[in-house]
């Protein structure tokens, strides 16, 4: 995939996948070679290493929440991060204007414990919910 992304200049920062997702995954082996075929089929850059029922996930995705998602039904996934890479370029409609953004297929919604988690995760986009007790 390295040297199809050399040779196509189109590919790279801006044409690439939107967000890095990584996490930690309990599961056990069959699992882990049904999440590397989903995750695979998502996005690029694909790492899983690990073993004895221990998983590092690495991937490249434009749909952040399919690569959790993936992650949950294969096993328990935690110490999960996302990491949007930045806006691309404006994209227009032909008019010179730009497009309008495209409408979110999925959000997340965190209950958090306190306002430092709660900063973080409104960082990265989440609507965020205190629990208190």
């Amino acid at each position: 995939e390295c040297a199809d992304a050399a040779a196509d200049p189109g590919h790279g920062a801006t044409a690439g996948p939107a967000f890095e997702v990584i996490y930690l995954l309990e599961a056990d082996d069959e699992a882990v070679a049904r999440l590397r075929r989903r995750l695979d089929g998502l996005g690029d850059s694909l790492v899983v290493v690990g073993g004895d029922g221990l998983w590092n996930v690495h991937v490249h995705v434009d749909d952040a929440g399919a690569a959790v998602e993936a992650g949950v039904e294969a096993g328990r996934p935690y110490r999960i991060r996302i990491t949007h890479f930045g806006a691309a370029d404006v994209h227009t409609t032909g008019t010179g204007r730009p497009a309008l953004p495209e409408r979110p297929r999925r959000a997340v919604v965190a209950v958090v414990p306190g306002e430092g988690l709660a900063g973080l995760y409104a960082e990265a986009g989440a609507t965020t919910v205190l629990a208190r007790p």
